[in-house]
């Protein structure tokens, strides 16, 4: 699975759990010195913070921008990732079947 397409399923976004399912990766990865290669750039200084004005702006579009922004979109390349990956799961699946099949013919 992994050596087909490393475009299919970008293992810097996401991980998989014990079931193989694809999980969305919450937040940065870390570098840690066992992955090898250098340590990423330090991200640049927080900006400073707007006046007491332009913060009640801000949290008023942030929380209409939440609210516009819907769980299914967000899902919406999970499901895509799930979708493809379900779908070569089960052609694999009738490959080893017709294998299998074709093994029990000779057999007998």
């Amino acid at each position: 699975m992994f050596s087909d397409d490393p475009q299919l399923v970008p293992l810097d976004r996401f991980v998989f759990n014990t079931e193989a399912h694809p999980l969305p990766v919450i937040g940065p990865m870390k570098w840690t010195p066992s992955r090898g290669g250098t340590a990423p750039p330090s991200p640049p200084p927080p900006p400073s913070p707007p006046p007491a004005a332009t913060r009640a702006a801000t949290r008023a579009a942030a929380a209409a921008a939440a609210s516009s922004t819907s769980a299914a979109a967000a899902s919406a390349p999970l499901q895509d990732v799930h979708r493809r990956s379900t779908s070569r799961l089960r052609k694999r699946l009738a490959e080893l079947r017709a294998a299998a099949l074709a093994l029990s013919v000779d057999n007998s």
